[in-house]
């Protein structure tokens, strides 16, 4: 007897914003990812080329939990004053804020 199979989607994302439409030179989009934190495959926004580099970068990363894009204000900001848009959990303890901005001397701020 073969299973009756139901297709679900993914689940939307949880930015607490849409990226903006895309402009000249400019890369916006969004995937599909299942990490451990997931109830089930999700939807993950990036907004430029840096941005779609870091979430792959984290993607691949096997001590990451969870990837949250666009979160709600959040305490890290950057030496600049801006608050940085994309956060990750860790399932080790260590905690880290990661900063995916362009700028000419990315470790100024460090």
């Amino acid at each position: 007897m073969k299973k009756k199979l139901i297709y679900r989607g993914p689940e939307p994302s949880h930015a607490t914003r849409v990226p903006a439409r895309r402009s000249k030179g400019s890369l916006r989009g969004s995937m599909v990812a299942l990490l451990p934190g997931f109830e089930r495959p999700r939807i993950i926004h990036f907004e430029s080329a840096l941005e779609y580099a870091f979430l792959c970068l984290m993607l691949v990363r096997e001590d990451v939990h969870h990837i949250r894009e666009q979160p709600p204000a959040i305490s890290y900001v950057g030496a600049d004053g801006r608050p940085r848009d994309m956060s990750s959990t860790s399932s080790s303890p260590r905690r880290m804020a990661s900063a995916s901005q362009s700028r000419s001397n990315p470790w100024s701020a460090c």
